[in-house]
């Protein structure tokens, strides 16, 4: 039951990061003077993608 919960969690973190990813792809491009926030936005980026890879090999060692 815990299980079925986490993946249910994952897959809405998921869907959400696809979301953001897809609007990323359609807004309009930001100003040159906005580098530093594109920066941060593709480490938070990286970072959130790295915690659900971890999350996801936490649930396949707990055999889910």
């Amino acid at each position: 039951m815990q299980n079925d919960r986490m993946m249910q969690a994952i897959g809405r973190m998921e869907h959400a990061l696809a979301r953001l990813e897809q609007w990323s792809k359609t807004a309009s491009p930001a100003p040159a003077a906005d580098t530093d926030l594109l920066a941060r936005h593709e480490r938070l980026r990286q970072e959130t993608k790295a915690a659900l890879t971890g999350i996801d090999n936490l649930i396949h060692r707990m055999g889910g």
